[in-house]
């Protein structure tokens, strides 16, 4: 119940974010060894997705305090992040990755495609990039709507154009 009551609360938290809002997640529940005995112990899995600006540190913090205050006094153990990520900022956020982000979208105009600088709820690892210093953009060819999905599929001519794009930047033309 009280992983379900933070994940209603951050639904209402920055609702006008192009990201959307933060979210929590209890992907996996593991424990027991029979349906007819009590189990020794649980295992869940959570995972809590922050905004750019949000510190991951105070979001994992949030869900433990969450937790331990549902429980009792029962013995909580927690795990180390898989990954912890602030997420990745836009350009006037991130001005180290500005100049990549216009050359990209120059270059994707001579080569006839939409440049469009969008928000994007999903994981890349140019976030993890970025918090190393190196300044980073996501850019690619595709729909993110059919990447992952059962019929995952991608033009061809658009890999071509993102291919001319990316030779672009690198060779300054």
């Amino acid at each position: 119940m009280a992983i379900e009551s933070l994940a209603g609360e951050l639904l209402g938290r920055h609702p006008g974010h192009a990201c959307g809002p933060p979210t929590l997640n209890l992907g996996t529940i593991r424990g027991g060894a029979g349906v007819n005995l009590v189990p020794g112990s649980a295992v869940l899995e959570i995972e809590r997705r922050v905004l750019p600006g949000e510190c991951p540190l105070e979001a994992r913090a949030e869900v433990m305090r969450r937790i331990a205050s549902a429980c009792g006094g029962a013995r909580v153990e927690h795990d180390e992040p898989f990954l912890e990520s602030a997420g990745l900022a836009d350009g006037t956020a991130a001005p180290a990755a500005a100049p990549w982000v216009a050359a990209l979208e120059r270059g994707a105009r001579r080569q006839g495609a939409v440049a469009a600088r969008a928000a994007a709820r999903y994981g890349t690892n140019a976030s993890v990039f970025a918090a190393a210093g190196v300044p980073s953009v996501v850019f690619g060819p595709g729909s993110i709507a059919q990447a992952h999905t059962a019929d995952e599929w991608i033009d061809v001519a658009e890999v071509g154009k993102a291919a001319a794009i990316l030779a672009a930047l690198v060779t300054g033309g």
